[in-house]
């Protein structure tokens, strides 16, 4: 395959990026500003709905692990007294009630 057909040819599910603003030309496609997220799907897939699915999954497992390091890294050592006097006089305006918040998504 030639590079500039290699160029051309896209992968369903692949997310692109647009870098600048696009103008639709026709009414099978859509208008983007600079920076907005597109996937390629594939348009004979009977159910397109599995691939938004699976992105939420992914994208949940992900955050809980994000909440886990916040709460492991930072929460629990500023629990543990050793930290400043500012961190401690507004613990739980910085913090709240994020442990809640981890659990519930975990379950």
């Amino acid at each position: 395959m030639a590079s500039s057909d290699k160029d051309k040819t896209k992968v369903v599910g692949e997310i692109l990026v647009a870098w600048k603003k696009y103008t639709a030309s026709s009414d099978d496609e859509i208008n983007l500003l600079e920076g907005d997220v597109v996937e390629l799907l594939d348009i004979n897939d009977p159910n397109p709905s599995k691939a938004v699915v699976k992105e939420l999954i992914e994208t949940e497992i992900e955050f809980v692990r994000d909440l886990d390091l916040v709460v492991q890294r930072y929460l629990i050592p500023s629990e543990s007294g050793k930290v400043p006097k500012i961190i401690k006089d507004n613990f739980d305006l910085v913090f709240g009630n994020f442990k809640e918040i981890a659990e519930f998504h975990r379950t």
